[in-house]
């Protein structure tokens, strides 16, 4: 976990996924906010190379295991 930023009054937590695939910290300072099964996630990414509506996706991709909550957080 990154940190927290606040959207519109609400907590928003930030994850550096290239950290949690193994990789060094992302040099970017883009954080691109998502929402996953209710709640918001901010992912820091190194560039957008272009921005998908979910309804033009076929078959969109599953959750990611990574933004599931690990044992270890319990709150923010």
């Amino acid at each position: 976990m990154r940190g927290v930023l606040f959207l519109r009054g609400h907590p928003v937590t930030v994850v550096d996924l290239s950290v949690l695939l193994g990789g060094a910290p992302a040099r970017g300072g883009r954080i691109v906010v998502l929402a996953l099964e209710g709640e918001r996630y901010g992912l820091v990414v190194d560039q957008v190379l272009k921005v998908v509506s979910p309804e033009v996706l076929r078959n969109p991709a599953p959750p990611p295991a990574a933004l599931r909550t690990p044992p270890a957080v319990r709150g923010v």
